[in-house]
C-alpha cells in the first residue's frame, strides 16, 4: 500500500496561519478550543492507541486546562504559548500546531543565528543591530540572562519532531524559525548578549530593530547551480567530463505527479544507458516528502532485489477524508474509525535489463530528508542498493504520517494530526533512528565529497 505523506518540508508554517494574533479569547472560548484539540488528537493519532500513552497525554492536558483557568481572557498569542507545547509531546514531525502571525511584534531580535544540532550551541551568523557590536561566528552564552541551553530547550518545546536534532534543524531552517519563536517567547526592547569569540567572553547591549530591517541569514555554502532550480521537484543532469549522473529530488509531490515522474525516470535512465554512465548520485538532501509511490518507481530502477519500503502500518482506515493542499480534511468529523493493522506487504519486483541501472549508486541525505524521502532511504540501505553519504535523516524508520487538518473554531489556530504510524521494512521497535549514512559528512559537502572520493572517474 502506498503512503501519502505530507509535504512539510516545503510549506512555510506562517503561510498557513491566519491573521489571528489580534483575536481575544474568553476563558470559555479558550477552554472549548483546547477541548476540541484534545479530542481530535485522541481520536485520530495512532500514538495514543495504548492506554498508558493516552493516560500520560490526558495528565499533561490537565495541566494546560488548569493554566487556562487562570485567565478571564487572553490573546491568541498567549493561548498558543500554552497549547503550542502539545504536539511536540507526541514526538511526531507531521503533527503540529502552527503559530499565529504576530503582527503586534513590530520590533524584533536583531541577530540571525544557527543552532548546532549536537550540542545546542548558538552561533551568530548575521548582526543586523544598530550597534553592530557582535562579530559573526561568536557563540552566544546567554541573552538577557537566559543561557543558550535554556533558550534552545524552550524553543524546542514548541517544535514537532521525532528526534531533538531534527527539531533543532527545523528551527535553523524556518519551520518554525528561531526568530519567530524567540520573539514570541523572549521578546524585549533590548538584549544583553553575553558571547564568546576567540576565547574571550564579552557582553553587548543591543536594541531590537524594526522587523522589515531584519535581513536574511547568510548561507555559508554554495550548492551546485543545477540544484538551484528551487521549485522543480526533480531534475537530472550529468557532471561535465565525468561518468556521473545526478538525480536531484526535492519532493515526491502527490499522486497526480506519478505519470510525470515515470516519464522523467524513463528518459533519465535511457540517458544513463546511452552515455554509459557508471555512477549515479541521488540527491535527497532537501527532500521533505510526498507520495511514496514515486519512491517505488525510482527504486525499481536501482534495486538488485525485490524490495518494499514499509513492513507494517497502523492507521485509522475508515476515516472519511479528502486530500487538499498538503493534508487531509475530514468530511465526516465523527467518522474517525478504528485503528487497523496492515502487515505482510508483498515485495515489489525491480525492473529487469536493460532498464535497471547496474553502476554504482550513491544516496545523499541530510537532516532535512524527511517523511517518504526517509522511507526511501531506509529501503535503499536495507536492501543494499548503494552507499549513503551525508547526515542522519530527519525522518525515522518508525514514524507517523498522513495528517488530518483541523482549524480551531475560536482561536483559528491551524493544527495537523497524523492518522498513520508506519514501520520501514526491517525496523524494530527497540531501535528507532533515521537512515545512518555510511559516510557521515556535513550535508553541504556531501555532493563534492562523493564526486571526488567515491565515484569511479573512468
Amino acid at each position: 500500500m502506498k503512503l501519502l505523506i505530507s509535504l512539510l518540508f516545503f510549506l512555510p508554517l506562517v503561510a498557513f496561519a491566519q491573521s489571528n494574533s489580534s483575536i481575544s479569547l474568553s476563558q470559555k472560548e479558550a477552554l472549548k478550543d483546547l477541548k476540541i484539540l484534545t479530542k481530535r488528537i485522541e481520536r485520530i493519532h495512532p500514538a495514543l492507541f495504548k492506554s498508558k500513552n493516552k493516560e500520560r497525554f490526558r495528565n499533561q492536558m490537565e495541566s494546560y486546562y488548569r493554566e487556562l483557568n487562570r485567565y478571564d481572557s487572553l490573546s491568541v498569542l498567549d493561548f498558543y504559548k500554552i497549547v503550542g507545547k502539545i504536539s511536540p509531546l507526541l514526538k511526531d514531525g507531521h503533527t503540529r500546531i502552527i503559530p499565529p502571525k504576530h503582527y503586534s511584534l513590530t520590533n524584533v531580535f536583531p541577530l540571525r543565528v544557527n543552532i548546532n544540532t549536537k550540542d545546542s550551541v548558538i552561533t551568530v551568523q548575521n548582526d543586523y543591530s544598530i550597534e553592530k557590536s557582535i562579530p559573526i561566528g561568536s557563540q552566544i552564552i546567554s541573552i538577557n540572562n537566559h543561557s543558550f541551553k535554556e533558550i534552545t530547550s524552550e524553543l524546542m518545546s514548541y517544535v514537532s519532531g521525532e528526534k531533538p536534532f531534527y527539531r533543532i534543524h527545523k528551527l535553523n531552517t524556518g519551520r518554525p524559525s528561531f526568530q519567530m519563536l524567540f520573539n514570541l517567547l523572549f521578546h524585549s526592547s533590548e538584549y544583553e548578549v553575553k558571547y564568546e569569540r576567540n576565547g574571550l567572553i564579552q557582553t553587548s547591549i543591543i536594541q531590537a530593530i524594526e522587523k522589515n530591517k531584519l535581513g536574511r541569514k547568510t548561507v555559508s555554502y554554495k550548492l551546485d547551480k543545477n540544484l538551484m532550480a528551487r521549485f522543480k521537484p526533480f531534475v537530472y543532469y550529468k557532471v561535465k567530463n565525468k561518468p556521473i549522473g545526478i538525480i536531484h529530488v526535492r519532493s515526491f509531490m502527490e499522486p497526480s505527479y506519478l505519470n510525470d515522474f515515470k516519464s522523467f525516470l524513463d528518459s533519465t535512465f535511457n540517458d544513463l544507458e546511452n552515455h554509459k554512465v557508471k555512477n549515479l548520485i541521488i540527491d535527497f538532501r532537501r527532500h521533505g516528502g510526498g507520495y511514496s509511490g514515486l519512491g517505488d518507481e525510482l527504486l525499481k530502477y536501482i534495486s538488485p532485489v525485490p524490495f518494499q519500503q514499509n513492513g507494517k502500518m497502523l492507521e485509522r482506515k475508515s476515516i472519511k477524508r479528502l486530500f487538499s493542499k498538503g493534508g487531509f480534511e475530514i468530511l465526516n468529523p465523527f467518522g474517525y474509525g478504528k485503528l487497523e493493522w496492515h502487515k505482510n506487504y508483498e515485495l515489489i519486483s525491480p525492473h529487469g535489463d536493460p532498464f535497471r541501472f547496474h553502476g554504482e549508486v550513491f544516496l545523499l541525505t541530510s537532516h532535512s530528508t524527511f517523511s517518504s524521502a526517509s522511507d526511501f532511504s531506509s529501503a535503499f540501505q536495507y536492501f543494499d542498493m548503494g552507499t549513503v553519504i551525508g547526515e542522519e535523516t530527519g525522518g525515522m524508520n518508525i514514524s507517523y504520517g498522513e495528517f488530518i487538518n483541523c482549524t480551531l473554531p475560536k482561536s483559528k489556530l491551524r493544527c495537523d494530526v497524523s492518522c498513520k504510524k508506519s514501520w520501514s521494512y526491517g525496523a524494530e521497535d527497540d531501535s528507532i533512528h533515521g537512515t545512518i549514512p555510511d559516510y557521515e559528512i556535513p550535508f553541504y559537502e556531501a555532493l563534492h565529497y562523493t564526486i571526488d572520493n567515491l565515484c569511479k572517474q573512468e
